[in-house]
């Protein structure tokens, strides 16, 4: 649905911040309404994973004017280099222009369909969130073939489930960086330890 700016969008800076709820959506554009003409404006996107932390994810411009007898109009922006992340920022570089009226902001992204022939009275089941694992390689691929007057069958998923024989495959220090800080700092800790006592320690004289 469109969606007006955030409230804190300031004379120069028109800004959306989107939480997407979930670092698996993937939009691909961005769509602008507005009822002004006569504009030009640069389009910054970011990407985040906590909302503090910004990454760029795409730009472009939008515009809508009269050359001759032509009109020139695009209020479309792709999102491109999409690294993932549960919040998108979209923002309208207004330089010294009045802010954009009435602007609203839609994204979107491509549907992604899963194809495959279903056997009568077996269940299925869909498995996500293992960001390493590498696609399957099937013959489906190719020999599937399904026409637009195709039409799929009624389906529903049931309730969300965690796979309890998942093993993460990240090395130990991946999946607990903090113990990693932790022994570093017991590390810096004795060190610091051991030369403090060595300052401490009276050197032994030589015997005659």
């Amino acid at each position: 649905m469109p969606r007006l700016p955030d409230p804190d969008s300031t004379a120069g800076i028109t800004r959306w911040t989107l939480d997407l709820e979930s670092a698996n959506v993937l939009p691909n554009a961005v769509e602008f309404t507005t009822p002004d003409f006569e504009f030009y404006r640069a389009v910054r996107i970011s990407t985040s994973e906590d909302g503090k932390e910004w990454s760029p994810a795409g730009g472009g411009e939008i515009y809508r004017y009269q050359l001759e007898r032509r009109l020139e109009n695009s209020d479309r922006v792709p999102v491109y280099g999409y690294r993932g992340g549960r919040f998108l920022r979209v923002e309208i570089l207004n330089g010294n222009d009045a802010p954009l009226t009435l602007v609203q902001l839609t994204a979107s992204m491509v549907p992604r369909l899963i194809l495959f022939r279903p056997v009568q009275g077996r269940s299925y089941r869909l498995a996500y969130g293992n960001g390493k694992v590498q696609p399957p390689q099937y013959d489906l691929e190719r020999t599937l073939h399904v026409s637009a007057a195709d039409k799929p069958f009624a389906a529903e998923l049931g309730p969300e489930q965690e796979n309890g024989g998942y093993k993460d495959p990240r090395p130990f220090s991946e999946r607990y960086p903090e113990l990693l800080w932790v022994a570093l700092g017991l590390a810096v800790v004795a060190l610091a330890y051991t030369a403090l006592r060595t300052l401490r320690t009276r050197p032994s004289m030589p015997q005659q």
